[in-house]
């Protein structure tokens, strides 16, 4: 008796095993999972290469700057922020009895400078305010003493240290002592031009004797 070649047992068991399952390919809407499927592609289709490079030119032109187009705005230069730092504690200097003064430090930030840098126009302000007073109220209440430093006079109070340079100041009050335990203080910057710059403000503890 003639055995069957491996060609068509292989077939053979390729039939019976097709019939096991459903045929999807004739059966669009069958699905193993049950319920509806569709039938999947073999190969999806490639869009035409005059499709896919209108497409890519049309992504890169969004991120294009043509010649017509405005410049960007470049922020100016200059002095763009101010911080003071302040001794807690108001100081005496003199001999009478109870605070007279109080000692800040300021330093001028321009966005193009690794460190904060010297003040070359403008005004700088110290301001000091008697009590307790916001950070965003010091552009809408009157200081009780403004002490005021044109460009010119700040390279006396300069100091230049490793970090950037500073400007230290000790403002006496004379007869404007505060009446309150605390006072709070800030820096003000005026450029010759535009609005002025403020800084975050500080809380001195005046000591009564």
């Amino acid at each position: 008796m003639s055995q069957p070649s491996p060609a068509r047992s292989s077939c053979a068991r390729g039939a019976s095993v097709a019939k096991s399952f459903p045929d999807t390919a004739r059966m669009p809407n069958a699905s193993p999972f049950g319920g509806q499927a569709l039938r999947p592609l073999a190969h999806p289709p490639i869009p035409p290469f005059p499709i896919l490079l209108a497409f890519t030119l049309l992504l890169t032109g969004c991120n294009t700057t043509r010649k017509s187009d405005p410049s960007p705005v470049r922020p100016a230069k200059g002095i763009s922020e101010i911080h003071l730092f302040a001794v807690p504690l108001a100081i005496n200097t003199d001999a009478t009895p109870g605070a007279d003064g109080f000692a800040v430090k300021v330093y001028a930030v321009d966005r193009f400078k690794p460190k904060p840098t010297a003040i070359a126009e403008g005004t700088l302000d110290i301001l000091m305010f008697d009590g307790l007073l916001p950070g965003r109220a010091i552009g809408t209440n009157t200081p009780l003493q403004v002490w005021s430093y044109a460009a010119d006079q700040l390279p006396l109070y300069l100091h230049r240290g490793t970090i950037g340079d500073a400007y230290e100041f000790t403002p006496l009050w004379t007869t404007n002592r505060p009446h309150a335990d605390q006072i709070t203080v800030a820096a003000r910057y005026r450029p010759p031009s535009g609005d002025p710059l403020f800084s975050a403000t500080s809380t001195i503890t005046v000591v009564s004797q």
